[in-house]
């Protein structure tokens, strides 16, 4: 015969392993997620720093060549921006609230300090590459 103390005895003990299991798991994703975030996050940082501190020498290079921009950089759709197609529109046209990681700071850091900036659609003029560069103009 079933001794029914005995078999709840046994399954809230399996209950309560479950959960405490259950629960070690989810704090342990929780703090994989926080660490890629936080790597992530420290990435995009390290690359606006980067670009960022080539700003004022290639915008000089481009003004001694007669320009009146400097390309910053190139935007990678993987990298730097999500397209957001739910609102149609052009190809050519973009929008800065897409823009991620580095390319995000950039673009701020550069807004913040007064100056002007444009995106410029580019493509290879037969449809197989396209893009867009961050620039600043003058």
């Amino acid at each position: 015969m079933i001794d029914v103390q005995q078999l709840r005895a046994t399954t809230m003990a399996a209950v309560r392993t479950a959960e405490a299991e259950r629960t070690a798991r989810l704090e342990a994703e929780d703090r994989a997620t926080r660490a890629e975030s936080e790597r992530l996050r420290r990435e995009a940082e390290i690359k606006a720093e980067r670009i960022l501190s080539q700003v004022p020498e290639r915008c000089a290079l481009e003004a001694k060549a007669g320009r009146s921009f400097a390309i910053i950089m190139s935007l990678s759709s993987q990298d730097d921006y999500t397209r957001d197609y739910s609102s149609g529109g052009r190809n050519d046209s973009f929008d800065h609230n897409w823009l991620k990681g580095g390319a995000k700071l950039v673009y701020e850091n550069l807004i913040a300090a007064g100056v002007p900036t444009k995106f410029e659609y580019w493509h290879d003029g037969v449809g197989y590459q396209s893009g867009f560069n961050l620039l600043v103009t003058w």
